[in-house]
């Protein structure tokens, strides 16, 4: 949403609308680059395409020294966001409908995961 992207509020916050599918090799190439170490993930089972691409990123993952520190799958019911506080991740990637993922973010910002540890 507008609002959720105001740099102004959201300083660490970042998103991407391309075609995911078509990223998962950048995301990689990213994480490579940066040298991160510990990411987390949400990925959305219920729809094959954010599947398929959630298990095209874990295949893309593969050969890279990453700790996959909280994965968990999301539904409108389940949102597991006080597992991923606990784990104290700062990177975490979204296989997401935006419906879902503005919920993900809204229950982040009231659970005041908004300060810069989260990206």
């Amino acid at each position: 949403s507008y609002a959720l992207s105001n740099r102004t509020l959201y300083p660490y916050s970042f998103g991407m609308n391309t075609p995911t599918f078509f990223s998962v090799g950048a995301f990689a190439a990213l994480i490579d680059h940066n040298g991160w170490s510990r990411i987390g993930v949400f990925y959305d089972p219920s729809l094959p395409v954010y599947y398929d691409i959630y298990r095209t990123f874990l295949n893309a993952m593969e050969n890279k020294t990453v700790e996959f520190a909280f994965t968990s799958y999301v539904s409108l019911d389940y949102l597991p966001l006080a597992g991923l506080k606990d784990t104290y991740v700062r990177i975490i990637f979204s296989f997401l409908a935006r419906e879902l993922q503005e919920k993900v973010l809204c229950l982040a910002y009231h659970m005041n995961m908004t300060y810069p540890r989260y990206q």
